[in-house]
């Protein structure tokens, strides 16, 4: 992941008010390192699979509803009404 990106990730929660925390980060770096399309159970399922890091489902939406306001994810809502997170980058770490 490029410093820049963690950089603007910063910016855009500092100008919504909100501190970067660990939670923050990872939910950030798990959606821009994966390819793929996620919903919120499951990045909360892997994040806690890979790192043992429980973050709470109110954190992790607020995350992702940021992530796509500042264009660094995309929200799909398919015909199940889930609504899945896939990051906007062409490379994966």
């Amino acid at each position: 992941m490029k410093k820049s990106y963690v950089y603007d990730f910063k910016i855009a929660l500092k100008k919504e008010g909100l501190k970067f925390t660990d939670q923050r980060y990872i939910i950030f770096k798990f959606l821009i390192d994966n390819n793929g399309h996620y919903d919120c159970d499951a990045i909360i399922s892997k994040i806690y699979k890979k790192d043992k890091i429980k973050v709470s489902r109110a954190t992790t939406y607020r995350t992702l509803d940021l992530l796509v306001q500042y264009d660094f994810a995309r929200k799909l809502i398919l015909n199940d009404g889930i609504a899945r997170y896939e990051n906007k980058f062409d490379y994966v770490h």
